[in-house]
């Protein structure tokens, strides 16, 4: 008897957390739904009773039970509906997931069943969130969205996880994973964006841009500068904010693909970071006001997805090739030419290339570090170009600070093989 007890607490939790949602919905929102929080306990211990039942008699009976509650659900359905003139389903769906966890609850491991049911009703309780989301979003971003998904669900499972090409440089699994790990970072801060970038201050756009594309903020800021009468303190923050939280996403990226990777970037990173982190203490304003004109594209776009795949492809034979003709000098060649574009695709390359056992970790600690002040060095030239004169001195000092700090300390590292 004491080992029914617990499947019994767990088919009523499920009953009781759902229906409380539904319930709740119903007092607050002033919402009809077809069952409350009395109904869904019932139909929890129906559900439980027919697994007690089919358990000591035939499995046969669940089925039986199982049709006998969706018929009686689909007349109270149809009753509802004509009461309704917008009867939905998903309080009817809830139950009949609410009816199946409860009857397999002594057939299946009651852990994996109550994490089902906090899950329901948890999707249930979000359905503000998900409303507000899909208003945010464009539905284009919507769109592109589900086709990634699902070329990614669809492809990466059938990709042979193995080198091909010259000095097997290529490998299609590891390829479209990439792929997959950079436009998900990316689409993180592309969705904190879309609910704060509008309404939010410079620092904070500034910061979830370097989540997307340092590049990017940077040349919008530096646009602004000529356009707007935002402070330039303000902008001057936003600038090397954005330029901090890339850094930090390098280190992030590296503890994904490989920890001597990670371990051997830690020094020189956190100490940029903080460097920078000085620089806004000095330079940050109480201004408040949102650059209305910083906007990002959905990193999921299939076309942005593939053009950072091939861009990541030839980054990997270009290290490989660099690395067998010219050594280590031809390796940090590419790193340099690599960051003018991007950081992600060398970053990654020189992790897996430690964990291959084809270079040590310091060389790519050194490889990522020089990629990293080349893309400084890029940003840099937008601020000339592009921004207004006040912002340039600042931004050379810090550029000039940073490029000091990080090849030092990557000199160091190298020099003593930490």
């Amino acid at each position: 008897m004491e080992s029914l007890f617990v499947p019994l607490l767990i088919s009523l939790a499920i009953g009781t957390l759902i229906g409380l949602e539904r319930e709740s919905l119903r007092i607050h929102q002033k919402t009809r739904t077809i069952a409350g929080l009395r109904t869904f306990i019932f139909i929890s211990l129906w559900g439980f009773l027919t697994s007690l039942i089919s358990k000591e008699l035939h499995i046969v009976f669940l089925f039986v039970s199982f049709a006998a509650f969706v018929m009686i659900l689909l007349v109270a359905y149809y009753i509802y509906s004509k009461t309704v003139a917008t009867a939905g389903l998903t309080t009817e769906i809830a139950a009949i997931l609410t009816f199946l966890l409860s009857a397999l609850v002594l057939f299946v491991d009651i852990r994996f069943i109550l994490a089902l049911g906090i899950l329901v009703a948890l999707t249930l309780s979000f359905k503000p969130t998900f409303t507000r989301l899909l208003q945010i979003v464009p539905r284009q971003a919507v769109l592109a969205t589900v086709q990634f998904a699902v070329l990614s669900a669809v492809i990466l499972p059938f990709l042979p996880n193995e080198y091909f090409g010259p000095w097997q440089f290529f490998n299609p699994y590891i390829t479209w994973w990439v792929i997959v790990l950079i436009s998900g970072l990316s689409f993180v801060g592309y969705i904190l964006h879309l609910f704060l970038g509008s309404r939010g201050s410079v620092m904070i756009t500034s910061g979830i841009g370097g989540m997307i594309s340092s590049t990017a903020v940077t040349s919008s800021l530096s646009h602004l500068s000529r356009t707007s009468r935002l402070p330039t303190n303000l902008l001057y923050s936003g600038l090397i904010l954005t330029s901090a939280i890339s850094f930090l996403r390098v280190l992030l990226e590296t503890s994904i693909i490989s920890h001597a990777v990670f371990v051997t970037l830690l020094i020189p990173i956190v100490a940029t970071t903080v460097t920078s982190g000085i620089f806004l203490f000095f330079l940050q304003s109480k201004n408040r006001s949102a650059p209305e004109t910083m906007t990002f594209k959905n990193p999921f776009k299939l076309r942005s997805a593939l053009g950072f795949g091939l861009f990541f492809v030839l980054i990997a034979f270009l290290v490989k090739a660099s690395n067998v003709f010219l050594g280590a000098q031809g390796l940090y060649i590419t790193s340099i030419f690599a960051g003018l574009a991007d950081i992600d695709a060398i970053t990654i390359s020189l992790s897996q290339l430690t964990n291959s056992g084809a270079i040590a970790g310091v060389q790519a600690m050194t490889g990522i570090t020089l990629a990293v002040i080349s893309n400084l060095w890029v940003k840099l030239s937008i601020v000339l170009i592009f921004a207004d004169r006040s912002l340039r001195k600042v931004m050379v000092f810090y550029t000039a600070t940073i490029t000091l700090v990080a090849v030092s300390l990557s000199f160091l590292l190298h020099f003593f093989h930490f």
